[in-house]
């Protein structure tokens, strides 16, 4: 073996260990297409690792005719030779691409990670590794600065992401075929890399050619830059505000003055929110209200922190009758409502604001539990005039996403008697006169 060949399996097993990529790992999937990236990575498994237990995956995507069939021949009759289990499974790409309307490459990108998890969790593999490789990663680079990107698509792709590892993302393409030419190794060339239709081909065969008239060592540079990224990007992370998860599937971060609206980006993407929304959004002044809505996330700005919550479309909210003492109803997946109707024996406990005491000589049944309403009037405990139930949320800091979860509780002749865990209305509490209490409970669930 040439110093060469030692010299890069050498620097292969250094980079698993550096990377943390085969700890604890006994089994693993290779994802197998039989050209030269996928030889070489089974090839320098073997050598590097040989009690590594592989499984080879092929997919047959039938886009080249008979030259895909006879791919899928090769990697069986290479399979048998080092000895290792192969599965193969053959696509209607096609079809499949034209019936959910994305391209070709997106079907097949789609097809083929679906049928590896598949996989995965069928037989617990504990990683799955592919063949990407240093100049796949300066494409990757130089893709996504053409269509536009942040620091996480300038860092591109990871040696590890959760189970999925790339073990070859140090080594150029250049040095993988001269790896394979010096150990004779055979592999299969697909025709369609030589088209330039694609846009990944055509920054392969007309972009990069020119990027290494300037820099001769530009594919090895991409690795190291995405290197320094990496750790840069995780910095970064460290800096920014937390995202605190709510009640059900809601969050919130707040809003902090060094914070930038390219920070909040960063940190609400996950979400599906891009940065120009936002920076409309955190145009000054700043209004408590404004929102960006999108199929699955409702984000709105509510004074100093940002809301998120999923977007389960309009939908008509009931309003609950109680007209029975001790009825108790069910109003929505977080909190029911209790009535209770007793003579009044002792001084209620008037601290616990889940439970509200009235006057039940004063109150007009049946009682509704309904959601507020633009316009809704109160006079809350201790105040001698009414105020809007608006001008109470301000006063009050009642934010957005509680508004929507309270539930204003009102008589028949729909005066406001509780604004439910907030406060009772005056004209309606509890006197040296009273007789009879009207005991309203709100039980929060689990």
């Amino acid at each position: 073996m040439s110093n060469f060949s030692k010299k890069i399996q050498g620097n292969f097993k250094e980079f698993c260990n550096e990377n943390n990529l085969l700890v604890e790992v006994q089994t693993i999937l290779l994802a197998f297409s039989g050209g030269v990236d996928s030889v070489v990575l089974l090839d320098l498994f073997r050598a590097c690792f040989p009690n590594l237990s592989i499984t080879a995956l092929h997919c047959n995507f039938q886009l080249r005719g008979r030259e895909s069939d006879e791919d899928e021949q090769f990697v069986r009759s290479l399979a048998n030779r080092y000895q290792i289990e192969i599965l193969t499974q053959r696509f209607e790409t096609e079809r499949t691409a034209k019936e959910n309307g994305v391209s070709i490459q997106m079907a097949a990108r789609s097809l083929r990670y679906e049928w590896f998890d598949q996989q995965q969790n069928r037989k617990e593999f504990a990683a799955i590794a592919t063949a990407h490789h240093a100049t796949d990663q300066l494409e990757t680079l130089v893709f996504n600065l053409a269509k536009g990107t942040d620091v996480s698509g300038l860092r591109g792709m990871l040696p590890k992401d959760a189970s999925r590892i790339k073990p070859l993302l140090f080594l150029s393409k250049e040095n993988i075929i001269q790896y394979a030419e010096e150990n004779k190794l055979k592999w299969r060339e697909d025709s369609s890399n030589a088209k330039s239709d694609y846009a990944r081909n055509k920054i392969r065969h007309k972009v990069l050619p020119i990027l290494r008239e300037i820099n001769p060592s530009v594919d090895t540079g991409a690795f190291e830059i995405t290197e320094k990224l990496k750790r840069v990007e995780e910095v970064y992370f460290e800096s920014l505000p937390s995202v605190k998860e709510g009640e059900g599937t809601s969050f919130k971060i707040s809003l902090e003055d060094k914070v930038k609206p390219v920070d909040y980006y960063y940190l609400l993407k996950r979400f599906g929110f891009n940065y120009q929304e936002l920076k409309k959004i955190l145009k000054e002044p700043l209004q408590t209200g404004r929102q960006i809505i999108n199929n699955q996330y409702i984000l709105t700005l509510d004074r100093n922190s940002f809301l998120i919550e999923e977007n389960k479309g309009e939908k008509s909210v009931r309003e609950y009758i109680l007209e029975r003492k001790n009825q108790k109803i069910e109003l929505d997946k977080y909190q029911s409502l209790e009535l209770a109707i007793y003579p009044l024996s002792s001084s209620p406990d008037y601290n616990n604001l889940q439970i509200a005491y009235l006057d039940s000589t004063k109150i007009t049944y049946p009682l509704i539990a309904r959601k507020w309403k633009k316009g809704d009037k109160f006079q809350p405990f201790g105040m001698k005039f009414q105020k809007k139930l608006s001008d109470f949320f301000i006063d009050n800091k009642v934010s957005l996403v509680d508004k929507k979860k309270l539930w204003v509780i009102t008589d028949a002749n729909n005066k406001i008697i509780w604004v439910s865990g907030y406060r009772i209305d005056d004209k309606h509490k509890i006197t040296a006169s009273t007789e009879k209490v009207c005991e309203l409970r709100l039980i929060k669930k689990n």
